[in-house]
């Protein structure tokens, strides 16, 4: 983006008159609503504002212009993304221990069902959640970077051998609202997670001694809990009630004594490892 506003180029006169009596002519036709319209500088102040928002219009780089034309998007990256919502997630893991936690809800989107016609509220965390036996291994990292989803087809009879052999599809478990409406599907070209909502919790520093005071005790167990939480329920696998599973189900729902040593004995363990799994595992870990 700076590259391209620094490469605007700067208006020059001849280029701003037509735009003021743009401005002029719509004042003559649709006059001005505002409370001090009768003052002597309402038409002054009217006709610079209509200036501005349509000198705003133009602040466009000579690449989005060319984009434009040939029909492109405005703004082009060589890989496509999905949003991930890790505090959203956090939150509804918390409600399954904690009365007084508010459930929010993840972005959501109104679909409806084709049998019975009527709308169903569906959200990411639900298709993550119901994705099925098959998928049980994947993280929501792991989820969102490979599986997609799409309306449910009729099936055809017609010959489905020809051509580029299709993705493989998984149906959600059986009686969820996902199911009603779409199957999930692996993507042609994996996608780039992208972290919604506020940034990631910062590292809260080692485990205090035992002889530090209870009340930093307990903020550094805050925040080393919350710590745990964000990267746990991102890079590792949970159940449909937001609980780890087997063999990570050591780690949460939090204990004050075991959790953080559980979390730290697995990415120890896995930031030298040359296994395939260890290192997906390490990377968004380490460059979050």
């Amino acid at each position: 983006y700076i590259s391209n506003y620094m490469s605007k180029h700067p208006f020059q006169l001849e280029s701003v008159l037509p735009l003021l009596l743009q401005a002029q002519e719509e004042y003559q036709k649709y006059g001005s609503k505002a409370i001090d319209k009768g003052a002597a500088y309402a038409k002054a102040k009217t006709l610079l504002q209509k200036l501005l928002n349509k000198s705003g219009l133009c602040e466009i780089s000579d690449q989005q212009a060319v984009a434009g034309v040939m029909g492109y998007n405005s703004h082009v990256t060589s890989h496509k993304f999905d949003f991930v919502y890790p505090w959203k997630i956090i939150q509804h893991h918390r409600h399954q221990y904690e009365a007084d936690t508010e459930d929010l809800e993840i972005l959501t989107n109104l679909e409806i069902n084709p049998n019975s016609k009527k709308a169903l509220s569906i959200n990411s965390l639900d298709r993550y959640k119901n994705r099925g036996k098959r998928l049980d291994h994947y993280s929501v990292w792991s989820y969102t970077c490979y599986i997609g989803y799409q309306k449910l087809a009729k099936k055809s009879k017609t010959n489905t051998n020809l051509g580029r052999r299709p993705n493989p599809t998984f149906s959600f478990k059986m009686n969820s609202k996902p199911a009603k409406c779409f199957e999930q599907i692996m993507k042609s070209l994996p996608t780039v997670p992208r972290l919604g909502g506020e940034k990631p919790p910062a590292y809260p520093g080692d485990q205090p001694n035992n002889d530090q005071s209870n009340s930093k005790m307990r903020a550094w167990t805050n925040e080393a809990k919350t710590f745990v939480e964000f990267y746990a329920l991102l890079l590792l696998p949970f159940d449909s009630n937001c609980n780890l599973m087997e063999p990570y189900d050591n780690i949460l729902p939090w204990n004050d004594t075991t959790s953080w040593d559980n979390f730290w004995e697995l990415f120890n363990g896995i930031e030298n490892s040359t296994d395939t799994y260890d290192r997906y595992l390490w990377f968004p870990f380490h460059n979050t």
